[in-house]
């Protein structure tokens, strides 16, 4: 629990060294700052909330995410199946999606 909210943290405190990098991404940095809150929230709990409850919305979260993924995949798949894209377009969705996954940890 400690090393991930200490990863947490330390990305938290890294955007604010970003913020001045790329003053032309703020709502970016913004999204991202709201998502590292977010997962620090369920691996330090609130009070008065057990460890294992908040491990497993953790755990759900990433099968939201897992879920959702999985339906872009499919859709771009049946997408080059019709011939609305070509393999090439395909690959490189299924590139990003691949990095969200693993961003995402699903």
């Amino acid at each position: 629990v400690h090393a991930r909210l200490a990863a947490v943290e330390a990305a938290l405190g890294r955007l604010e060294t970003l913020r001045n990098d790329y003053p032309d991404h703020l709502p970016l940095l913004e999204q991202l700052r709201s998502e590292l809150e977010h997962e620090a929230s369920h691996v330090a709990p609130s009070p008065g909330v057990p460890i294992d409850e908040a491990e497993q919305e953790l755990l759900d979260h990433r099968a939201i995410r897992s879920a959702l993924l999985i339906t872009q995949r499919e859709a771009v798949i049946r997408l080059r199946d019709e011939g609305v894209i070509n393999d090439e377009t395909l690959r490189s969705i299924e590139r990003d999606l691949d990095l969200e996954a693993l961003r995402a940890g699903a």
